[in-house]
């Protein structure tokens, strides 16, 4: 019993050990490709809404993001809606989270169940917001990096 638990517990990192190792230190003999040199350094990839990687250096904030779409309209304009359908999620789970504690502070019992399903609600539309939120900043800076291509291929 105590092995199995060990088994799955240890084998996992040791397969991850060797896949990094091969990752980090078998990259010696491949030659440099140049379309991929360019790949790495021209186009971003995000690791949260506000922080992204781009030519393997890490940049945070919103205006070094929003200078990054300066290059590609319609990625612009899914960054600039991704913004505000974020805002717009924060504003409701503030406003279910003010409300929870105001039922809490003022202890009227009659109001804890109405508040309590006022709150689940407010989380729920804030999370459905937020998920939406995710999927429009990760499709504009795919539209970024597709228009960094195509930027590219013109300047040849």
């Amino acid at each position: 019993m105590l092995f199995s638990i060990l088994r799955w517990l240890i084998f996992p990192f040791l397969f991850l050990g060797l896949s990094l190792h091969q990752t980090c230190f078998g990259q010696g003999a491949i030659t440099p490709d140049p379309a991929k040199q360019w790949y790495d350094r021209e186009t971003i990839y995000l690791l949260s809404p506000n922080r992204y990687v781009r030519n393997n250096m890490v940049y945070a904030g919103g205006n070094q993001l929003r200078r990054e779409f300066m290059i590609s309209p319609g990625g612009m304009q899914l960054y600039v809606r991704s913004r505000r359908t974020r805002s717009i999620a924060l504003v409701f789970s503030l406003a279910g989270s003010a409300g929870t504690i105001y039922t809490l502070v003022s202890g009227n019992r009659d109001a804890f169940r109405t508040f309590f399903w006022v709150s689940l609600g407010t989380g729920l539309a804030s999370g459905a917001l937020n998920s939406r939120a995710n999927a429009q900043l990760n499709q504009a800076v795919w539209l970024r990096n597709r228009d960094a291509m195509i930027f590219s291929e013109s300047q040849k």
